[in-house]
């Protein structure tokens, strides 16, 4: 059991920051593995059916942790960056020319190393100059490739396991790494999703076919551009992901394109002005006192609606309004009668309440006691009605529709008491006054006025948002005047990155993949001696993985003492 406690602890040492004098990282790794390219051994050894043969290739390249936090997640001054993100790093680094941190230099590379004909949908011959693969360096090449492979893998399966929003937010902190940058964390009053490595913010949107449209918030895109955000900037760039895609699990398969666009102080009008529709009022500047023209020194009362008790979401989490404020209720009420206990059936309260209605009602609270106080669960509803739990949870049930009513009625009495109120359109001159007092102000080249006038517009005050549908990217890039909206394409899929195997298999050999197949069966083999009730099967699986892994490692230690 040695082979494998050693084995365990090596593996464990491969994915952590190393000294100078090391005994294996991913570059002594693959010169040892060089060594062993003498023998000409196909990719393949089996004959194998094709689905065999992709999980093969599949299980062969190193397969990293999916995280929906530590990768792209920012590191305080003097701490160090997440294991995830060193282990993600160390491949992603391998990716392009020169190291760039562009993402469109990064994408040129990747479609270097992969990319498929649009009329016979077969590969292209891989273009190693453009990949940055330099065939006359083995130990460079063997590392790089596998920087490809893995970005391939991980990309594919970020789309596996994620639904839609957990996938989006995923692949913003996996470009972050790529660009050797930082995600920037849900509210910080910025639309910007990243930074790349040279601190440039970028938003980053990944979207469907089913709905694809690039939207963001007028308030936060205007304190941006304005100098008034957390990320004040002279511009913002959009890159736009669209994802074209058909399967699901292990026969995902497709292609994500990619546009941008960049938000300026010479375009922002043209952005904001090309949607139409209900989003053009959002450009409407407050009407003067002549009741036609626009004026922008004049600021609306906005009062914020209040959100419905019930039936609509009001926070990232998915609650409603009652959910949302359940928990500073309840406290408030065992404050105020002095519960000490009262955190220990928070839980139990919370659900006794009608998730539809938002309300406990006087059935849900008999059972409520019924279930926390057994010794009276015999006894007649109208006794347990006496109680101090029922009434409590009824105090709490009728203490949150009071404070939201209360809500509602002060919202109201503001709004009367308004000369003009920012939620009526009435109140507004129209958008294509507005839009042409606004380019006169832009004109003018004052971006201080043209800014202050934004910020009394329809759409910051009422805090709407933007929106621009997939035709209208393209158009509206164009018309902004970038060269080239459209920046390239990649292929995701199992199937895809088997052909990359096979396409580079003659370079690399098959016993790189070897290792981390070997390696993918000892951590899988170890949790499942220790997950299943140390049986003998998964213990001398994982034996016999690290044996062979233990090996191989024993040549590296050789080869790295006598440099």
């Amino acid at each position: 059991m040695e082979s494998k406690k050693d084995l365990d602890l090596l593996v464990e040492n491969f994915f952590k920051p190393k000294k100078k004098k090391t005994l294996l990282n991913l570059g002594v790794l693959l010169e040892m593995v060089e060594q062993a390219m003498d023998v000409d051994a196909p990719l393949l050894q089996e004959e194998a059916s094709p689905r065999e043969g992709i999980t093969l290739s599949w299980d062969g390249i190193p397969e990293l942790q999916l995280t929906e936090l530590a990768w792209g997640a920012a590191t305080a001054e003097g701490e160090n960056p997440s294991d995830a993100r060193i282990q993600l790093e160390r491949f992603l680094e391998q990716i392009g020319i020169g190291r760039t941190k562009d993402f469109a230099g990064k994408l040129r590379a990747l479609s270097s190393f992969y990319s498929r004909t649009t009329t016979r949908d077969v590969a292209r011959s891989a273009d190693m100059e453009g990949a940055g693969i330099d065939l006359n360096d083995s130990k460079q090449t063997i590392s790089r490739i596998l920087g490809y492979l893995v970005f391939y893998k991980t990309l594919t399966r970020i789309l596996q396991n994620f639904n839609a929003s957990s996938a989006g937010f995923t692949f913003e902190s996996f470009v972050a790494v790529l660009l050797g940058g930082e995600q920037i964390p849900t509210g910080n009053q910025t639309i910007a999703d990243l930074t790349s490595g040279t601190g440039e913010p970028i938003s980053l949107k990944l979207l469907s076919d089913d709905a694809p449209v690039v939207k963001g918030s007028i308030e936060d895109l205007i304190k941006d551009l304005a100098g008034l955000g957390s990320v004040p900037v002279e511009e913002m760039k959009y890159i736009v992901a669209l994802k074209l895609l058909d399967g699901e699990g292990s026969d995902l398969v497709g292609e994500i394109k990619f546009f941008r666009f960049t938000f300026r102080f010479e375009n922002l009008l043209d952005i904001l002005s090309h949607t139409g529709g209900k989003y053009q009022e959002n450009l409407r500047l407050p009407l003067g006192e002549d009741g036609i023209s626009p004026d922008a020194s004049r600021a609306l009362t906005y009062v914020e609606p209040v959100p419905n008790y019930v039936g609509e979401v009001v926070d990232d989490d998915g609650r409603h309004w009652w959910e949302a404020h359940f928990e500073e209720v309840y406290d408030d009420v065992a404050a105020a009668a002095d519960i000490s206990d009262a955190e220990d059936f928070k839980d139990a309260v919370f659900d006794a309440f009608d998730k539809e209605t938002g309300e406990a009602s006087s059935e849900s609270r008999i059972q409520l006691v019924r279930d926390l106080m057994p010794e009276k669960s015999a006894r007649a509803a109208s006794h347990i009605k006496t109680l101090d739990l029922y009434r409590f949870a009824g105090r709490v049930s009728d203490t949150l529709r009071t404070r939201h009513k209360a809500l509602i009625a002060a919202a109201s009495k503001a709004r009367s008491s308004a000369k003009a109120s920012a939620s009526v359109t009435k109140n507004y001159a129209s958008a294509e006054d507005s839009v042409k007092y606004l380019r006169e102000l832009q004109a003018a080249g004052d971006r201080k006025v043209f800014f202050d006038a934004l910020l009394k517009t329809y759409g910051y005050v009422t805090r709407k948002q933007w929106l621009i549908n997939k035709n209208g990217i393209e158009t509206v890039a164009r018309a902004l005047g970038e060269k080239e909206p459209y920046i390239g394409r990649l292929f995701v899929g199992q199937s895809y990155v088997h052909e990359m195997v096979e396409m580079y298999g003659d370079i690399i050999n098959e016993k790189v993949f070897s290792i981390f197949r070997e390696l993918k069966v000892l951590t899988s083999s170890l949790q499942e001696f220790f997950g299943g009730g140390l049986k003998t099967d998964p213990a001398n699986a994982a034996i016999a993985a690290s044996n062979s892994i233990g090996e191989k490692t024993k040549k590296v230690e050789q080869e790295v003492g006598s440099d």
